[in-house]
């Protein structure tokens, strides 16, 4: 699929909308039970955490191995997000 600047998500997955900064939603966000301070954590660790590197390195590996269409975007669904 050839993934130009005016791609429209929502043909694809209508439970997104996008944002005015360009950037993909939800229309529609469930409760998760997540600490506040969650994300800190991740972040305060990351640099010296083997997992974290692997998985950088894996993600890094991927995008070499099936690089984008011309600057086209790269999604990250993650798990649990209803889509």
């Amino acid at each position: 699929m050839k993934v130009g600047r005016n791609f429209d998500l929502s043909l694809y997955a209508p439970k997104l909308e996008l944002g005015p900064e360009g950037i993909w939603y939800a229309t529609h966000q469930e409760t998760v039970s997540y600490p506040t301070d969650g994300n800190d954590e991740c972040f305060g660790i990351e640099d010296s955490s083997f997992w974290f590197r692997h998985r950088n390195s894996c993600i890094v590996e991927l995008v070499k191995m099936f690089p984008p269409q011309g600057s086209g975007p790269i999604f990250d669904v993650g798990g649990g997000t209803g889509l």
